[in-house]
């Protein structure tokens, strides 16, 4: 995988959950809003058609769920909670570069490069849950 292709992993999967749509009568979880973003997610390029198969959407929801079922729950910064804004902020930073570097290394090691992009979707998530920011506008 190219440096070009995996930048663009990096930004769908952020910008992902941006497409998602929710239901007023059912509503949803962390993990559903960014499979059902990720499913909506393509691009092309040179030609071929990418989109994330449903086994990275898998590992994508595993880890968005972990945040909050592990000792990650305690660390405010993975919430955007406590007023953990540089915080958070850096954590996102790291977990991008993580994806960059498990798909650029000699070996790829793509669960890991899916597990990163599962952990932000949580953080991202949190901080639009976890504020009033919509409500205030940008």
């Amino acid at each position: 995988m190219n440096r070009r292709t995996s930048a663009w992993l990096t930004c769908a999967v952020l910008t992902a959950l941006m497409s998602a749509s929710n239901s007023a009568f059912m509503p949803a979880i962390h993990e559903d809003i960014s499979a059902e973003a990720l499913r909506a997610t393509t691009r092309s390029v040179d030609g071929e058609d990418l989109r994330f198969t449903e086994k990275a959407i898998l590992e994508i929801r595993r880890a968005n769920r972990q945040t909050d079922l592990s000792s990650d729950f305690f660390r405010a910064y993975k919430h955007f909670d406590s007023e953990r804004f540089g915080e958070a902020s850096a954590h996102l930073t790291a977990l991008k570069d993580q994806v960059i570097a498990a798909i650029t290394n000699a070996s790829p090691d793509g669960e890991r490069a899916r597990a990163a992009p599962g952990t932000a979707l949580h953080t991202v998530q949190d901080f639009f849950a976890h504020s009033n920011w919509v409500d205030i506008g940008p």
